[in-house]
């Protein structure tokens, strides 16, 4: 079976989670946390009875201990210098957060152009990526529970509104799996090439596609990254392209085999890049459920040099679910 994996995240909010199980029966989850069981524990929270659909993974613990304690010392310097601006343009003109130029490492290798006395390069500077997607992930997190937090607040005006009108409060939706996923803003919108360059770096050092002589199935739940990927590169052949198709919701019995039947489809595009004209039957039971996925095989010395991906071609599939 083809490998999975969801990106160029590191959360996975409960729409991303609800959209992703819907369409795969399992899927790799490029986790940061330390704690991994509790991650694990996390994420299955999030689909219900699918307890194996989301695998996490993450990278050595030793690189995610680093890591984490620069988060820490820069959200300390932030809720210090809060609303500093000139402060602000200090950290990002010494990158001392930022960058992975000041480790021993990095030091040795200044220190040996030196004394061997070849002309010193004013090379760019590369960011940090595991750093860039801890930061990110902050981001994501933080942006979800706002959106949680005004939703509730909608909802509550709603039903105080209603009760001051005499009117009854409208049953909530039997389904909530049934908004769309990612519904507001899409987090891919923000820094979009730098989250999926970041993202194959550290994806690398988890060995999140490791143990497949295949290339693995990236799926996104953002039509920014998408256009991104789309703009990138220089060949697109697009496999497959449903803008509704029914899908399963958590417990279902054609759950497991219409899955199994949709992986069986977007093998042919992804092994031999041609198009699909087939979709999985449809059963007849009482899901509701309906969704979008669209499946593109990308190319081109553009797209890697930008998105820096190991192999000659990406496979990139969007999922969605429909309101």
């Amino acid at each position: 079976m083809r490998t999975i994996c969801f990106f160029p995240f590191t959360y996975m909010d409960t729409a991303q989670a609800k959209a992703v199980t819907a369409f795969f029966q399992q899927t790799r989850v490029l986790s940061l946390g330390q704690d991994v069981p509790a991650v694990r524990e996390h994420l299955n929270d999030q689909v219900g009875d699918d307890q194996k659909a989301l695998l996490p993974l993450s990278p050595p613990e030793d690189v995610l201990q680093g890591a984490e304690l620069r988060v820490q010392e820069y959200l300390a310097w932030a809720k210090i210098h809060r609303g500093n601006e000139r402060n602000l343009k200090a950290l990002m003109r010494e990158s001392v957060y930022f960058r992975d130029d000041t480790g021993p490492s990095s030091i040795q290798s200044q220190i040996r152009r030196g004394m061997a006395g070849g002309a010193q390069k004013n090379e760019p500077k590369q960011k940090d990526p595991l750093l860039f997607l801890k930061l990110a992930e902050i981001w994501d997190r933080d942006n979800d529970a706002i959106r949680q937090e005004l939703n509730a607040l909608d909802a509550g005006n709603a039903a105080l509104f209603a009760e001051l009108k005499g009117e009854m409060p409208e049953a909530e939706p039997p389904h909530e799996a049934s908004s769309p996923a990612g519904a507001g803003r899409d987090p891919g919108e923000t820094m979009t090439g730098e989250r999926i360059s970041a993202w194959f770096a550290v994806a690398e050092q988890a060995g999140i596609t490791a143990q497949t002589h295949e290339s693995p199935l990236l799926v996104t739940t953002s039509p920014a990254v998408m256009d991104y990927l789309e703009t990138c590169a220089d060949e697109v052949i697009n496999g497959l392209d449903i803008e509704s198709i029914k899908v399963h919701e958590s417990g279902c019995a054609c759950k497991e085999r219409w899955q199994q039947d949709l992986s069986e489809i977007l093998d042919p595009p992804l092994s031999s890049n041609a198009p699909t004209g087939s979709r999985p039957a449809e059963s007849i039971d009482c899901c509701a459920l309906s969704g979008q996925i669209k499946l593109n095989i990308l190319s081109g010395e553009t797209l890697k040099q930008t998105v820096k991906f190991p192999g000659e071609r990406l496979a990139a599939c969007l999922v969605t679910l429909n309101s």
